[in-house]
């Protein structure tokens, strides 16, 4: 979601790096960093007309930021380097063989107003065999710690293991077809070659290895291709666990609870944080 000509009049004291406008505006790379919840509790009403009279809360264009229907983007009512974003959103689900939508429901949705471009280096690692062996390994589940996924296409078997987080892990891909498997070890920030015997022992559950076929990866691994490479990405100028996320849209649904009322009845807000 791009905030940059929003946030503009909301920050403007603030220098917005890295939001990246797309032309579909469906995803950016900020989204990775926003949370979100819907409120699709049954009996939940809302009325966002009731936040127009609110000074520092701005109606956005939503074919600027990929949505549709009425969107409002305010300041954090707890951290002023987040935004806040209302908006309605509706839920798809798979009935009778098709897709149908219910909704639409409010989302409240947090996102860091400002981010910054950063440079990484990345040092990748990989080794490829080819063997004469069969896979065993079924569904999907973990393996000492790895998550393991088959995937069947026709005449072709894929298994599919990986351990590790973005910036640092380690993948094992095997495609099998007619008794020829193809092994595929790589390693992001990681050397596989220093965790034979991990990668031994998630590859012996998901094919029979022999010991001359275990040398093969052993050999395969210490041969491995080493390469470098520099990526840009954003990051968020000050960090936002998901704690901190949870406490910002706590605090977001009991200030509308609180703070904005129209004669006696509570805003939108506080009659969704009563009933959902």
């Amino acid at each position: 979601m791009d905030l940059n000509r929003i946030m503009k009049m909301l920050f403007p004291s603030m220098f917005l790096m890295g939001l990246i406008a797309h032309a579909s505006a469906c995803f950016s790379p900020e989204d990775r960093y926003s949370a979100e919840v819907l409120l699709n509790e049954p009996g939940v009403e809302y009325d966002l007309s009731v936040l127009k009279g609110i000074g520092y809360v701005v109606e956005a264009n939503p074919d600027e930021i990929g949505l549709k229907g009425k969107v409002l983007v305010y300041r954090s009512h707890c951290r002023d380097d987040v935004a806040v974003v209302l908006y309605e959103s509706n839920v798809y689900l798979w009935k009778g063989g098709k897709s149908s939508a219910e909704g639409p429901f409010l989302a409240v949705r947090i996102q860091p107003v400002k981010f910054e471009e950063v440079k990484e280096k990345i040092v990748s690692y990989r080794a490829t065999v080819t063997l004469n062996a069969d896979v065993k390994f079924e569904g999907s589940g973990n393996v000492n710690g790895w998550k393991v996924i088959r995937k069947d296409c026709g005449n072709v078997v894929n298994v599919y293991a990986v351990k590790g987080e973005r910036k640092e892990f380690m993948a094992i891909d095997i495609r099998s077809s007619k008794g020829e498997t193809i092994i595929d070890i790589r390693g992001f920030n990681v050397d596989p070659a220093e965790h034979l015997e991990e990668i031994a022992t998630v590859i012996g559950e998901m094919i029979e290895v022999k010991g001359s076929s275990m040398k093969r990866i052993e050999d395969a691994l210490k041969n491995e291709v080493r390469m470098e490479s520099v990526t840009y990405d954003i990051r968020p100028a000050s960090e936002m666990s998901d704690e901190d996320a949870k406490r910002v849209i706590g605090e977001e649904l009991r200030w509308g609870s609180a703070d904005v009322r129209i004669g006696e009845r509570t805003s939108a807000l506080g009659h969704i944080t009563s009933e959902g």
